[in-house]
């Protein structure tokens, strides 16, 4: 009897604590009667069963001209409707609660997202191979290619968005170069890049004639207004022409994949 009655009081303690320790998290009335009433459903039953149990009412003389087992199915039935309707409340408002949650969560974030969409910059970009650079050796790519021609790269990025870009950098990619990643603009600096603003890139580079082109990729990185960053690609297919004027021709051919959006973790890798 001794073990029924301690393990009964744990329990009840431990539903008291539960009850008592996420009352106090609760900065809502609705919440904190709900966890009221789920400990008073909890412990009814409890002083119910003791009550009949021990014959309490009969040591008081609570049971004195009264039909005493009319009143216990009375409480019975009374105390089944009581814990089955404050479960079903419970229930209702807890998963009511949780779907306001989630969908003011799917508000925010869809705002946030389309906050995000209108002030994403636009880049249009124009590539070509004239003769531009002024031969200094900022402009200058160096290749694994030695006693080769030099060919021209010019790169052309305008921001055609509607808001400006906090920062910006370009890479040069080519198997041609060490560490294959070249930065040729914003290397360890801020570049701003305003709304029609359009920054010029020409650099060169020795290569090989060749009938097969060599394929390169432009990768561009810029930061919106809102402190996202983007990636973009561009692939190249540049020809090393044998065609010499006014220095040696090449031919360009290019596509602008579409941009992602780059996640915090992954931009931990990327020297920005």
């Amino acid at each position: 009897m001794i073990t029924s009655i301690i393990a009964t009081i744990i329990v009840v303690g431990l539903a008291g604590f539960f009850c008592y320790k996420n009352y106090k998290k609760c900065n809502d009335d609705l919440e904190k009667s709900l966890y009221i009433l789920f400990f008073l459903t909890a412990i009814v039953p409890v002083v119910i069963y003791y009550l009949d149990r021990y014959n309490i009412p009969t040591c008081l003389g609570w049971s004195r001209n009264v039909n005493s087992q009319n009143w216990l199915s009375f409480l019975a039935n009374y105390s089944t409707g009581i814990i089955s309707a404050t479960i079903s409340a419970v229930v209702l408002v807890f998963v009511t609660i949780l779907q306001i949650k989630k969908n003011r969560e799917d508000n925010i974030e869809r705002d946030k997202d389309n906050l995000r969409v209108q002030n994403m910059p636009i880049l249009k970009y124009s590539i070509d191979t004239e003769n531009k650079s002024q031969g200094s050796i900022e402009e200058c790519i160096e290749t694994n290619v030695k006693d080769g021609n030099l060919y021209n790269l010019n790169i052309s990025i305008k921001n055609v968005g509607l808001n400006n870009i906090k920062n910006i950098k370009v890479d040069f990619c080519s198997s041609l170069i060490n560490n294959s990643v070249c930065r040729i603009w914003g290397n360890k600096s801020i570049e701003v890049l305003e709304r029609q603003e359009c920054i010029k890139i020409n650099r060169f580079f020795s290569l090989n004639s060749s009938k097969e082109p060599y394929n390169f990729r432009i990768i561009v990185y810029y930061e919106d207004v809102l402190s996202n960053w983007y990636k973009q690609v561009l692939e190249l297919n540049y020809s090393a022409t044998n065609i010499s004027h006014n220095g040696y021709i090449g031919i360009v051919k290019y596509v602008v994949n579409k941009e992602n959006q780059i996640d915090e973790n992954a931009m931990k890798w990327i020297n920005l």
